[in-house]
C-alpha cells in the first residue's frame, strides 16, 4: 500500500537513532533514482496519525528523490505501541545500531 510522504509522522519519539546516516540518504537516494525499489517502510496507524516506526533513511531518501507517495505495511496501534516497537527495530537488518543508538534505545 501507498501512503503519502507528508501524511507520515516522524515527531512522536520513534526514531531510536542518535542521528540520521547522511551518507546512507545520499546513497539511498541515488540507488532510488537508478531504479531501485525499497522494501516498505513501517508505520502505525492510531486512526489520527500514522507514526514512522521502520524506514527513516529510506523515507528521507524517498523526499530528496521528490517522491510524494512511498511503499507501507501498516501496523494499527497507538503511539506508545509504536515507540515499543521502534525499539527494536533495526536489530537484524538495515544500517546496524551504533553504540550511541544503543545507548539512546537503553535511555527511551
Amino acid at each position: 500500500m501507498k501512503v503519502s510522504i507528508d501524511s507520515i509522522r516522524i515527531d512522536g519519539g520513534t526514531q531510536t537513532r542518535e542521528l540520521i546516516n547522511e551518507t546512507a540518504v545520499a546513497q539511498y537516494t541515488e540507488d532510488l533514482l537508478n531504479g531501485c525499489i525499497f522494501p516498505p517502510i513501517e508505520i502505525f496507524d492510531d486512526g489520527v496519525n500514522k507514526w514512522l516506526v521502520d524506514g527513516f533513511h529510506r523515507l528521507f531518501a524517498h523526499k530528496r528523490a521528490d517522491y510524494k507517495q512511498i511503499e507501507v505495511n501498516v501496523h494499527q496501534g497507538t503511539l506508545r505501541d509504536a515507540q515499543f516497537y521502534a525499539l527494536g527495530v533495526n536489530d537484524k537488518h538495515g544500517l546496524q545500531r551504533t553504540n550511541a543508538d544503543k545507548r539512546k534505545a537503553v535511555m527511551i
